[in-house]
């Protein structure tokens, strides 16, 4: 079956889409996103204790457990390095 020239042209359209998204990438490695500051790590840690179970299951469902289970894992690391482990009396 012949392809019709619409879906040619939109399948190099996103070709060419893709090939400058990863030379941009590439490029700007390790820079900071446009007009965005870094949050400060006992921000970061704040905004991450105020985050609801019901939060958590919204964030599950959009983005996937592999993603959410990420990112746990990275604010509670940054919690070891940034709040001292109480010793038992």
């Amino acid at each position: 079956m012949k392809r019709s020239i619409p879906d040619t042209a939109t399948d190099k359209i996103i070709k060419m889409r893709e090939m400058v998204k990863g030379k941009l990438s590439e490029e700007y490695k390790g820079t900071r996103p446009y007009r965005q500051d870094p949050i400060p790590p006992r921000e970061q840690l704040y905004q991450y204790s105020q985050i609801t179970p019901e939060v958590f299951m919204s964030l599950r469902q959009s983005l996937g457990d592999d993603n959410v289970n990420e990112f746990v894992m990275k604010m509670e690391k940054l919690k070891e390095r940034y709040i001292p482990q109480q010793e038992a009396g």
